[in-house]
């Protein structure tokens, strides 16, 4: 998938990378090598609907998170 492959290209040139899905499922040590942060914007268990109907919300929250990370001078890796 694209995001593996642009994880392994920010990982060969030590650039911080950073994963926004959906929801994280069990994640192998390859993807936890590889990205330096997986962040669901779930924010627990919810049915599809809403999870769904709230992305949009979810998504904006948790960029927001994570920017405040990089922003305070947070590193990765």
């Amino acid at each position: 998938k694209i995001p593996y492959l642009v994880a392994r290209l920010a990982h060969k040139k030590r650039v911080p990378v950073v994963a926004i899905v959906g929801s994280v499922g069990k994640i192998g040590p390859e993807l936890d090598r590889l990205f330096d942060g997986i962040f669901s914007i779930v924010p627990g268990p919810i049915g599809l609907e809403e999870a769904m109907a709230k992305a949009e919300d979810y998504l904006r929250f948790t960029i927001r998170q994570v920017l405040k990370i990089f922003r305070k001078g947070g590193s990765c890796g």
